[in-house]
């Protein structure tokens, strides 16, 4: 069996399995995987809602603003950009912050994220007795199932079960779109492109492309973000090239993305990165916007075919 007719096997399968019931998306989108979310820790744990705010996360940031808490934020990193309004804050660095700064806030609440912030830079916010509240939030999934807890640290447990609720029922309304594609795409998803760089099956990029009901076709590498030589590339032959990094010309002046087929009859997405790249509520345009583009793929395949 070709590798493409071997893919094309597996999502008939998985198409029979989603029409079992809806109810089951719902449930899915939410329930605990193997390998579990780390429960949140705290050095300080507030006694009632923050009004003081650092964030040292851009997912993080952005989570709190949809948790209505905007006005709470007083400072936040340099790599920030969403939501608008947050953009005149103070910032206190990138990866390496600044302590004595956050310090001077006197903030009553510091977030961040296990898998972004250092052991060094969690010890020191430690020493320096500032309340932290450190997450674990990867993935979509890890958002939904955090979210309680979250609300219930920032004391605002009404809005993070409404947040939930909401990216719980927009997954599954996007997994019964994606069932209802007639064909599902083979995808590159680009990350870098000097060397080429793709996400693999653990990251998030492949997680939100699999909600929109395309294939990666390095959704079989295990590792987050793999480099990939051109050669395998072509062999593996993706109807779609999705860019995160670059733009659609920027990729057919590439002397390796140039060569794919599906470059050269442009059949690209681009997304900006950070729909793609951090677990948020925003997650949800990105599946939205790849369904959109892949709905419109397969209608167009069909009819060729037909």
């Amino acid at each position: 069996m070709s590798w493409g007719n071997h893919h094309r096997t597996i999502y008939a399968a998985v198409k029979r399995l989603l029409a079992i019931s809806t109810l089951l998306l719902c449930v899915i989108a939410c329930a605990p995987e193997q390998r579990q979310p780390s429960e949140p820790e705290t050095a300080k744990t507030p006694s009632k809602q923050p009004e003081r705010i650092v964030s040292l996360t851009p997912s993080l940031t952005e989570t709190v603003c949809d948790l209505g808490l905007t006005s709470a934020l007083v400072a936040i990193t340099a790599n920030d950009d969403y939501p608008p309004e947050i953009l005149k804050l103070p910032k206190v660095g990138d990866m390496n912050p600044d302590y004595e700064y956050i310090v001077s806030l006197h903030p009553d609440a510091v977030l961040t994220e296990a898998s972004i912030t250092s052991p060094g830079t969690k010890q020191r916010l430690e020493q320096l007795g500032l309340p932290i509240i450190e997450v674990r939030i990867e993935y979509l999934r890890d958002l939904c199932q955090q979210l309680p807890t979250l609300g219930a640290l920032l004391h605002c447990p009404v809005q993070a079960q409404s947040l939930q609720n909401e990216i719980a029922s927009a997954i599954a309304k996007a997994q019964q779109r994606a069932n209802n594609l007639p064909r599902h795409p083979k995808v590159y998803l680009e990350v870098y492109s000097n060397p080429l760089m793709t996400a693999g099956k653990p990251s998030l990029l492949n997680e939100l492309l699999e909600i929109a009901g395309g294939c990666n076709v390095y959704g079989d590498m295990q590792k987050p973000y793999p480099t990939v030589s051109a050669e395998d590339l072509i062999i593996r032959s993706p109807d779609i090239v999705l860019l995160t990094s670059m733009s659609s010309d920027e990729a057919h002046q590439h002397p390796l993305l140039s060569r794919l087929d599906a470059v050269k009859q442009n059949r690209i997405l681009e997304m900006p990165p950070s729909l793609m790249q951090r677990p948020t509520k925003r997650s949800l345009q990105s599946i939205g916007m790849m369904l959109d583009y892949f709905e419109a793929w397969a209608q167009k395949a069909e009819r060729e075919q037909s």
